[in-house]
C-alpha cells in the first residue's frame, strides 16, 4: 500500500513538473519567457505553446538524455484572409 501511495505521489507531482519542464523547453524555441507561454493540449510527445497571441505547436523525439525538441508557429485562423480579386474576362 505505501509503494502504491508513493507511486501515486510521484505521479501527481510530475505532472505539474512536467507542464514546466515544457514551459521551459518552448520558452528557448518560440522567444518568451517561461512565466508567458501557456501550455494545453499536453500529450505523449506533443503540446501547444501560446505566447503573445501566437500558438506554436510542439513536439520532441527522443529519450530525456537524446531528446530533439521543436516548435512550429501556425498563422491563427482568426486572422483575416486576403480577398481574391475578381477576374474580369473582356471577352476580347
Amino acid at each position: 500500500m505505501k509503494v502504491f501511495i508513493f507511486g501515486l505521489l510521484i505521479f501527481l507531482t510530475s505532472c505539474g513538473s512536467l507542464k514546466e519542464d515544457r514551459k521551459k523547453i518552448s520558452s528557448g524555441l518560440v522567444g518568451c519567457s517561461p512565466k508567458s507561454i501557456i501550455i494545453s493540449e499536453s500529450q505523449d510527445s506533443t503540446w501547444k505553446a501560446k505566447c503573445r497571441k501566437r500558438i506554436y505547436y510542439c513536439s520532441n523525439i527522443g529519450d530525456d538524455e537524446t531528446a530533439i525538441h521543436a516548435c512550429k508557429y501556425t498563422a491563427s485562423s482568426s486572422k483575416r484572409r486576403r480577398k481574391k480579386k475578381a477576374k474580369i474576362d473582356l471577352g476580347l
